[in-house]
């Protein structure tokens, strides 16, 4: 690259600063009136703020948390469920999401029994939901330097004692750095290949086949998340917590 070429990069991205700054202030405006308009119950109002700052490519925790207070709010239960497992993915260590999910769950009809898992995988799940992923990845980066600090140290130090002390601690660092990049990406890993949805219709009729004169084999109601295990055209292939599966239509849910 040239250095006039160069030069004319660096003025572009100069003009752009102002758009920059002014989307930024605008976004902020608009969540701003939206806390506004729910702190004085006007739910209906928030929801459409919060909504405006949502895109496929721009998922906020505090938006997907706060549309889902707006839904419990208006007694939409379904909708509450769903925005707040949106939100659980982006930060599932979460205190507060946990529990309104726990406080809407206990509003819907369905509440199939959950299968038993193998303790080992339990727990091991446990600990890479302990905290978000970028939390993880800051943390490893963090125990990168130090572990680099350690090993100059041990490289220039002038005693063995010394010398032993950047090793150790470096060593240290560099595996506990590994194994928060680790965690982190069980937890990516973990959310990319879960399929969940909600069903958002009153009564979905779960069938052995996905085809529409097949027999069924069961129903579950609004707000029910399932395991989304095979796609067929506008059919799809669920799973309960309990193990129970079958075919429903796509239409009568919304994907995690």
């Amino acid at each position: 690259m040239t250095l006039k070429k160069a030069y004319n990069l660096v003025l572009a991205l100069v003009a752009f600063l102002p758009f920059i700054a002014a989307a930024q202030n605008s976004a902020d405006s608009i969540f701003s009136k939206a806390n506004d308009a729910y702190k004085s119950k006007r739910y209906e109002e928030a929801l459409k703020q919060y909504n405006m700052l949502l895109s496929e490519d721009n998922q906020s925790f505090n938006v997907l948390y706060n549309i889902g207070n707006c839904y419990y709010r208006l007694g939409n239960i379904p909708q509450a469920i769903l925005n707040y497992e949106k939100a659980r993915k982006l930060n599932p260590a979460d205190d507060d999401v946990n529990k309104n999910l726990v406080m809407a769950n206990s509003r819907i009809i369905d509440k199939p029994a959950e299968y038993p898992e193998f303790f080992l995988y339990k727990a091991w799940r446990a600990v890479f939901l302990a905290t978000r992923t970028d939390t993880f990845a800051i943390l490893a980066v963090i125990l990168l330097f130090l572990s680099a600090l350690a090993f100059s140290w041990y490289l220039f130090a002038r005693t063995v004692a010394l010398r032993k002390a950047g090793f150790y601690s470096g060593l240290c660092s560099l595996v506990l750095a590994v194994v928060l990049l680790g965690l982190a990406h069980a937890q990516n890993n973990y959310f990319l290949n879960t399929r969940q949805a909600i069903a958002t219709d009153n009564a979905v009729n779960v069938l052995s086949a996905p085809e529409a004169g097949a027999k069924e084999l069961f129903t579950i109601h609004a707000g029910t998340k399932i395991n989304i295990d095979e796609r067929e055209n506008e059919w799809i292939k669920i799973s309960l917590p309990n193990g129970t599966a079958g075919w429903a239509s796509t239409q009568s849910f919304s994907e995690i």
